[in-house]
C-alpha cells in the first residue's frame, strides 16, 4: 500500500502544478498513507458483511444483528460523509427490519425511530432495505414498458372493464401513446386496471354519526387509496385533510398535480405519514409506494387489496402466501401470459 500511496505523489503534482510535495508528503509515508490507516482503522469495527438472505426472503425471516448497535449510534451521530452513511445503513439493514417488524406497532412509531425514512432522499433508504428483504426480486423499472403495453392490449380488446369512466379512458388510447407520453400512458394503464381488478368485499365502517355500517368499496374508492390527482398543490393538501377527518389510518399512496384528463403531470409525491416526498417519476414514485407496504410492516389499503396483490405478483414477482392471489388474479395473469 505504501508503494501504491508513494505513486501517487507525483501524479498529484503533474495534474496540479501548483500543489507543493509537503501538503501530502512528511518525512514518514505521508499525510496520505496516515489518512488512510486512520479511516480503516477507524471502521474496523464499524462495518460488516450483510447476510445475504434466502430468494424472495420475508421480513419475518430477517434477524437481528449483534453488531447493529454499535453502527447505529454512527448514524445517529456521527458526522459522516454520505458514502459512510451509506455503507453504516447498509450494514444496519437487518437489525433496522427486525426492530421494525417486532418492536413497532405502527408506521408513526417506525418515523420517530427512523426519521431519515421521510427525508427528501428518504426513497433510497426505503429501496436499500427493501432490496435487503429481497434480494432477487424483478426490478419494476426495468422491463415495465412491455408489461404495462401488454396490460393496456389486454384491457382495451378484451372489453372486461366494468366502470363507464375506465371504458372511456382506455378507448381513448393507443399503442403509440406510450412513446409520446410514457408518464401519461403508464398511469392511465393502472388507473384503468382498477376497473378490472374492482374491489368485491364488504367491510364495517362508521358513518358520520359514528354509527357502524357495512359498506362495499366503489373503483373509484380503489383508484383514489392508490392515487390521487389535484390541479394544485392545495387540492392535494384539502385531499389529506379529508382523509384525516375520517380518522382512518392513511396508508402510503400517491399524489400528484396533473389534469383532469390524466394526460399532463407536473408534480409527483409519496405520502408517507403526514409528510409528502417528492418525485420527478411517476414509475419510480409507484415503485417506492409498493416497497413501502412491505417494509414498514402495512397492509395494502383495504379498498386497492386487489390492485396491488396484482402489482405485487406480475410486476415484481415476489412468491405470494397461499390464498393472497385471487382468482381474478390468477386468470388475469394467465391471460396476460397466453396474450
Amino acid at each position: 500500500m505504501s508503494l501504491v500511496i508513494n505513486d501517487l505523489f507525483p501524479a498529484i503534482l503533474s495534474l496540479f502544478p501548483n500543489e507543493k510535495l509537503n501538503f501530502y508528503r512528511t518525512e514518514k509515508r505521508g499525510k496520505l498513507y496516515t489518512k488512510y490507516c486512520y479511516l480503516k482503522k477507524s471502521f474496523k469495527n464499524r462495518l460488516f458483511i450483510i447476510p445475504v438472505p434466502e430468494e424472495n426472503t420475508k421480513a419475518d425471516k430477517i434477524t437481528r444483528d449483534d453488531h447493529a448497535e454499535e453502527i447505529i449510534q454512527h448514524l445517529k451521530y456521527d458526522n459522516l460523509t454520505a458514502e459512510e452513511f451509506e455503507s453504516c445503513w447498509q450494514a444496519s439493514a437487518n437489525y433496522r427490519i427486525h426492530q421494525i417488524k417486532e418492536k413497532f406497532n405502527s408506521i408513526q412509531q417506525v418515523f420517530v425511530d427512523w426519521p431519515e425514512y421521510k427525508k427528501p432522499n428518504g426513497y433510497r433508504l426505503i429501496d436499500l432495505d427493501f432490496g435487503t428483504i429481497f434480494p432477487n426480486h424483478d426490478n419494476f423499472l426495468v422491463d415495465w414498458k412491455q408489461k404495462v403495453l401488454k396490460l393496456f392490449l389486454h384491457l382495451k380488446r378484451s372489453e372486461c372493464l366494468k366502470d363507464g369512466a375506465t371504458k372511456i379512458i382506455i378507448s381513448s388510447m393507443s399503442e403509440g401513446d406510450l412513446e409520446k407520453d410514457e408518464t401519461s400512458f403508464a398511469f392511465k394503464t393502472f388507473w384503468c386496471l382498477h376497473g378490472y381488478l374492482y374491489p368485491t368485499g364488504h367491510v364495517m365502517k362508521k358513518d358520520n354519526t359514528g354509527k357502524r355500517c357495512t359498506i362495499r368499496f366503489t373503483i373509484k374508492d380503489s383508484q383514489e387509496s392508490y392515487a390521487f390527482v389535484g390541479q394544485s398543490l392545495q387540492n392535494l393538501d384539502d385531499y389529506i385533510d379529508f382523509l384525516s377527518q375520517r380518522k382512518e389510518n392513511i396508508q402510503p399512496f400517491i399524489l400528484s398535480v396533473g389534469d383532469n384528463n390524466y394526460s399532463k403531470f407536473t408534480e409527483f409525491f409519496l405520502y408517507l405519514d403526514g409528510t409528502k416526498i417528492p418525485f420527478q417519476s411517476f414509475l419510480r414514485c409507484m415503485d417506492i409506494c409498493f416497497k413501502s407496504f412491505y417494509l414498514f410492516n402495512v397492509e395494502y389499503p383495504k379498498a386497492s387489496t386487489t390492485f396491488w396483490t396484482f402489482i405485487e405478483a406480475y410486476f415484481y414477482k415476489l412468491a405470494l402466501p397461499q390464498g393472497k392471489k385471487t382468482l381474478k388474479i390468477n386468470i388475469l395473469m394467465q391471460e396476460l401470459e397466453d396474450f
